[in-house]
């Protein structure tokens, strides 16, 4: 034999806070804020209404619907929300002006100029080379890889032996 599961059932309507919807239990009214309503909207309504506050709207005997407990009403929400939203336009305000020194200091880094790198002489401690000597050692540098791994000074004391 199958098992029916019970349906919750609400004696009274519950009534969304920011539009005229009317759901048959707080998971419908949940659902309807969580698709019909921005998010924005419903961090909002549910820091106003406090932790562990009922989700239902009961209507009073004259057919008004009376707020829940903890909801802000009238002006006092009126001045939540205007204190909320200023306070997110000033946390984007501080994440632009963030990323705009960030850009700026990368920019900056950026068009410092060419980065010198030091010379053995220079990581030896013995001061920067001389541009003459720099320019002599990097021709050595390069005739000895192209004259076979030998330096032209001692090919000449080669030759000078050979001459002997």
């Amino acid at each position: 034999m199958a098992t029916k599961t019970k349906r919750k059932r609400t004696s009274q309507p519950v009534q969304c806070p920011y539009c005229e919807h009317i759901a048959k239990s707080s998971q419908g009214l949940t659902a309807h804020m969580r698709f019909q309503h921005s998010t924005e909207e419903n961090e909002e309504y549910h820091l106003s209404r406090g932790a562990g506050a009922d989700y239902r709207v009961y209507p009073d005997d004259d057919g008004q619907v009376e707020p829940p407990v903890g909801e802000l009403t009238g002006a006092a929400k009126e001045t939540y929300l205007s204190s909320s939203r200023e306070v997110k336009a000033a946390e984007n305000r501080c994440r632009l002006l963030e990323l705009a020194k960030r850009e700026q200091k990368l920019t900056t880094e950026l068009n410092s100029g060419p980065t010198r790198y030091p010379d053995l002489s220079e990581t030896a401690g013995l001061g920067e080379l001389s541009p003459g000597i720099k320019n002599t050692l990097q021709e050595r540098a390069f005739n000895a890889n192209a004259s076979g791994g030998q330096s032209p000074l001692m090919q000449m004391a080669q030759d000078a032996e050979a001459l002997d």
